[in-house]
């Protein structure tokens, strides 16, 4: 997860789209990724 969550903070993209099937953990890594620091205080 850490190297995901390392490509999606240091992309120049703006848009996240998160493909995968029931159960694979989509909504724990947007979460993780919104509540870290880096994030803070963006929309």
């Amino acid at each position: 997860m850490n190297e995901l969550a390392n490509k999606i903070n240091t992309s120049e993209k703006r848009l996240f789209v998160g493909l995968a099937g029931p159960g694979t953990g989509k909504s724990t890594a947007f979460k993780t990724i919104v509540d870290s620091d880096a994030f803070k205080g963006k929309r």
